[in-house]
């Protein structure tokens, strides 16, 4: 019975170990997965972030000559309304 006894524990032992390394090895996968997606949601910012600032970009070109355009409108509405 004792011999029974001290076989189970050393098999309980080695699948504890076995277990251990096993969660330790996946792990070191999830761990690299976590990884790979925080660089590609940094990537996705990163990227949008450019877009962004194309826009705007764009969207100051525009500001002078919508300028001009609104000086314009204002002046023909100043004409015809003061006509009235």
């Amino acid at each position: 019975m004792e011999l029974i006894k001290d076989f189970l524990i050393i098999i309980g032992i080695f699948v504890c170990m076995s277990l251990g390394i096993f969660f330790l090895l996946h792990s070191g996968d999830a761990k690299k997965k976590t990884k790979q997606t925080v660089q590609d949601t940094r990537d996705s910012i990163q990227e949008t972030n450019q877009q962004l600032d194309d826009v705007l970009e764009q969207l100051q070109e525009m500001n002078a000559p919508l300028e001009k355009a609104m000086k314009a409108v204002r002046s023909f509405n100043e004409k015809v309304l003061s006509k009235k």
